[in-house]
């Protein structure tokens, strides 16, 4: 979630490689898929596949001590899918609820950190920024509680605003969906939390 996070604040004149951050939650995310995580299901294991000293690898799905890692690990995914454009991360989550589902209805209160996650995926308000001098609408965006949000830049160029549907192509705009609900795209950094709040409510 670091790498992911890092990714959202590289703001157009932050100078921070924003790309390189999305590599490298990709690949972290694919080294727990492809060492911890059952290919059947997508439940993750507490133990590599490679460990040599274990008799069992165990993979709880309740919360402990600790919230169960299923929850985090659906959280990033869907954020993965969001930033990168790539449905092939929703699908992972996707998966991961489906088996997830019988062990959440049997037992609600001692999965509520992966029922967190689900109303994460159902609910969480996608900010796509886009446009020339798009600086403070995104830094406005950032601001948004994180729980709730997925910042996307989609770039400078006439072409990155095509989906925002504003008058002006090109100028920086901000377009707030949740689920498959998108708002009127937003041109003021004032209008953000009030927009956001209203898409939320509906949805």
């Amino acid at each position: 979630r670091a790498a992911l996070v890092l990714h959202e604040c590289a703001t157009p004149s932050s100078g921070i490689g924003s790309t390189e951050f999305l590599a490298l939650a990709e690949g972290l995310t694919m080294t727990l898929l492809d060492h911890y995580s059952a290919k059947s299901t997508g439940l993750l294991h507490m133990a590599a596949d490679d460990a040599d000293d274990i008799v069992h690898r165990l993979a709880p799905t309740s919360d402990d001590a600790a919230p169960n890692a299923h929850g985090h690990h659906l959280d990033n995914l869907v954020r993965l899918a969001a930033v990168s454009g790539d449905q092939a991360w929703r699908h992972k989550a996707d998966q991961m609820i489906a088996a997830l589902t019988p062990r959440i209805l049997e037992s609600p209160f001692s999965h509520c950190s992966i029922l967190g996650g689900l109303a994460f995926l159902l609910q969480a308000a996608e900010i796509r920024v886009c446009g020339r001098d798009r600086e403070k609408l995104h830094r406005a965006a950032l601001l948004q509680p994180f729980m709730n949000r997925i910042v996307v830049d989609q770039g400078a160029g006439r072409e990155d605003c095509d989906d925002n549907a504003t008058g002006d192509a090109g100028k920086a705009t901000a377009v707030i969906c949740v689920g498959q609900r998108c708002l009127m795209p937003i041109t003021e950094p004032a209008d953000m939390a009030t927009r956001l709040r209203e898409a939320q409510t509906v949805a």
